[in-house]
């Protein structure tokens, strides 16, 4: 695993780990072989929400006050102000940990708040959908991508604790739900905002960063994925225009 002289280390992003967790084979393609997944369409509303949100955040960072949302939820979370906040802020650069000359494990977050109370510092993320009912409950035990969101918001929480940061496990997501049971549009979504918590449980990521590192550095990629679409998709489409090859994949 060790790195040549003046190579620079290895780095690992939050969504890499995602991408390992859902299917170690799609993440050695797309890490060892530069096969990538075909990427989905960008989530521009959704971003256009998450970019409002961390402005509107930042109004009350700079001012050092609880947002109205916050207090209306019974929190005494201030905005965390910090040299550091761009840089985590930023999907090329992120909160970073260097763990040996070798790896680095990075991640992008929404938002960190400080705990007037406490002083200790909690991960926010931000987000967005459109149902007839908003979101006010969080489930990862039921909901697939509630367990996606969790596992962002607990490394994200790893990560600040790994750079020695006083950091609480409890957790949260700003969860804006779009109305779509308007009757008509008139230019105008309407939201219901709800502040969400999760209480983080950390003891997994070790083990599956090791497990990933493993199966990076392995000579031949892992069997497809019994659950990944992928996986599905590739097999059948071999099998059915070159059966005799099917084997041959990387």
């Amino acid at each position: 695993m060790a790195s040549s002289v003046n190579q620079k280390p290895r780095r690992f992003s939050r969504s890499t780990l995602e991408l390992f967790m859902n299917c170690p084979r799609c993440f050695y393609l797309a890490h060892r072989k530069n096969i990538k997944t075909p990427a989905g369409y960008p989530l521009t509303l959704n971003n256009a929400v998450d970019k409002l949100l961390k402005a509107e955040f930042d109004i009350h960072r700079e001012a050092g006050t609880v947002h109205p949302m916050l207090q209306q939820s019974g929190l005494t979370l201030i905005p965390f102000k910090n040299d550091h906040m761009t840089p985590w802020r930023q999907n090329r650069k992120g909160i970073e940990f260097q763990r040996d000359e070798d790896h680095v494990f990075c991640g992008a977050v929404d938002d960190v708040w400080l705990n007037s109370h406490t002083r200790k510092l909690h991960v926010a993320d931000y987000k967005a959908t459109a149902r007839a009912t908003p979101v006010t409950a969080f489930d990862p035990e039921t909901q697939p991508h509630h367990r996606a969101y969790a596992r962002q918001l607990e490394f994200y929480t790893w990560l600040l604790q790994k750079l020695h940061y006083d950091v609480d496990e409890e957790a949260y997501l700003v969860y804006a739900t779009g109305d779509s049971t308007r009757d008509t549009f008139d230019s105008t979504l309407h939201f219901q905002t709800h502040v969400l918590t999760h209480r983080c449980e950390l003891a997994w990521i070790d083990p599956a960063l090791e497990n990933m590192l493993a199966c990076y550095y392995a000579p031949t990629p892992p069997e497809p994925g019994a659950n990944c679409a992928t996986c599905r998709y590739v097999t059948a489409y071999l099998h059915a225009v070159a059966p005799t090859s099917s084997t041959d994949i990387p």
